[in-house]
Formats: structure tokens, sequence, C-alpha cells
């Protein structure tokens, strides 16, 4: 899996409560969800899974992790007259 570099997140320390991430391993997407926690000092956060309402604890040593970038705004048209 190619991932945006921009994307990639290196350390706990670079979350924020709010952030929306994706967790990897070995290529495959095992959780997506909202930061609601974090730890920096032991690596640790916690994600609330939308899909099922959970909370599961992430560890940075084992997963690799990428934020989900906010769909971009287009402007609309202008309305023909």
């Amino acid at each position: 899996m190619i991932f945006d570099p921009d994307l990639i997140v290196h350390e706990c320390a670079d979350l924020s409560v709010g952030d929306q991430i994706n967790a990897w391993q070995g290529g495959h997407l095992l959780h997506t969800g909202i930061i609601t926690d974090r730890s920096p000092a032991l690596g640790l956060f916690w994600i609330r899974e939308p899909a099922l309402g959970e909370r599961r604890l992430m560890d940075m040593s084992e997963l690799q992790i990428t934020r989900v970038p906010h769909p971009v705004r287009q402007e609309s048209e202008p309305a023909a007259v």
C-alpha cells in the first residue's frame, strides 16, 4: 500500500482529539475512527469507530496511522442567467 506522505502520522504527539484516522497493518485497513483521547508518552491513543460506536485503544508501534483527508469543497458554479 502506498500512502500520501502528508497523511502519514509518525508520532502520537502529532494526533489531536477529533482527528479522523485509518489504522493499517500489513497493507490492510484494520480500523477507522475519530481520536477521542491520547497518551503521547506511551504512544497510545483511543478512537471511536463510527460504524460500531465502540472505543478502541491503538498502539503507534503496532500500526501505521494515516489521517483521513477532509473533502475539498468546490465552489458552486454560477447560476445561468
